[in-house]
C-alpha cells in the first residue's frame, strides 16, 4: 500500500504471501522478545478478509491467480497463531479461515499432470509458464515447518510427487547437473521452475538456483524428521 493506504496495484502487486510471511517472522520474533507478538495481529487479521482471497502474484511475478505458495503460507501463519496461545481472541476466527484454506489448498492438485501446481485460474502466464511445475509448493511446506502438523505436510503424497516431478525436470538439465553426475556424485542443481530461462543476467536458458536447491535438500531432511515422528 502507499502511505495513504491505497493500494498498489502496478505489474507484480498484489503479492498474497507477504502478510503470511511476516505473521510468521514476527511469530518467531516472539519467541524471544514476546511483545513481539502482537505486531503480527493485523496481518492475521488481514489474512481472514475476502481481499486476502483474491488473485495475487506468484513470488516470482511470473504468474497471476489463485498461488499455492501465499495460500500455504496463509494457512501456517494462522496454525501457528493458534497454537501460540498469544491471540485467544481472535483464535476462531483463525480456525475458520485455516479450515478454509485448507479446502482451497485441495485445489490444486492436479490428477492430470500428476503434481501440485502452483497456480489456479490464471490471469497472468510470462515465460511461457505452462507446467505449473514450481519448488515454490515445496518451499511453502518448508518455510513454516511443523512436524507435528497433519495437513499437506511433506510426507502427503501429493507433496512427494511434486518434488519427484521437479527431480525428474532437472535432472539431466544444463551441462553442469550432466557433468556432475557423469563423475559418479549424486544430487543436482534445481531450478524454480522449467520453464524459467532467467540465468542471473539474462534470460539464455536459465541455471541451478542456489536457495531451489537449498529447498531440495531441506524437503529430504523436513522428511526424515516427519516420518521419525
Amino acid at each position: 500500500f502507499e502511505m495513504d493506504g491505497t493500494p498498489i496495484t502496478s505489474y507484480g502487486n498484489p503479492q498474497q504471501d507477504g502478510p503470511a510471511l511476516t505473521a510468521l517472522a514476527l511469530m518467531e520474533i516472539a519467541t524471544v522478545l514476546p511483545e513481539s507478538a502482537q505486531a503480527a495481529n493485523p496481518f492475521l487479521n488481514y489474512l481472514c478478509t475476502s481481499q486476502a482471497n483474491e488473485p495475487g502474484f506468484d513470488p516470482w511475478e511470473f504468474s497471476a491467480g489463485q498461488i499455492f505458495f501465499g495460500k500455504n503460507l496463509a494457512r501456517r501463519a494462522l496454525r501457528k497463531a493458534r497454537a501460540s496461545g498469544a491471540f485467544s481472541e481472535n483464535a476462531d476466527q483463525f480456525q475458520e479461515r485455516e479450515s478454509e484454506l485448507e479446502s482451497e489448498l485441495e485445489y490444486f492438485w492436479d490428477d492430470q499432470l500428476g503434481h501440485l501446481v502452483s497456480g489456479r485460474d490464471l490471469m497472468i502466464q510470462e515465460m511461457g509458464y505452462v507446467s505449473n511445475l514450481d519448488i515454490g509448493v515445496v518451499g511453502s511446506s518448508l518455510l513454516a515447518f511443523d512436524v507435528e502438523d497433519d495437513f499437506m505436510n511433506v510426507d502427503d503424497e501429493r507433496l512427494l510427487a511434486t518434488m519427484q516431478k521437479i527431480e525428474s525436470e532437472f535432472v539431466e538439465k544444463w551441462p553442469i547437473n550432466v557433468s556432475w553426475r557423469d563423475a559418479g556424485r549424486v544430487g543436482f542443481g534445481i531450478c524454480r521452475f522449467p520453464e524459467d530461462m532467467n540465468d542471473g543476467i539474462y534470460s539464455s536458458g536459465g541455471n541451478p538456483w542456489t536457495f531451489a536447491t537449498l529447498w531440495a535438500a531441506q524437503y529430504y531432511l523436513a522428511l526424515a524428521k516427519r516420518l521419525e515422528h
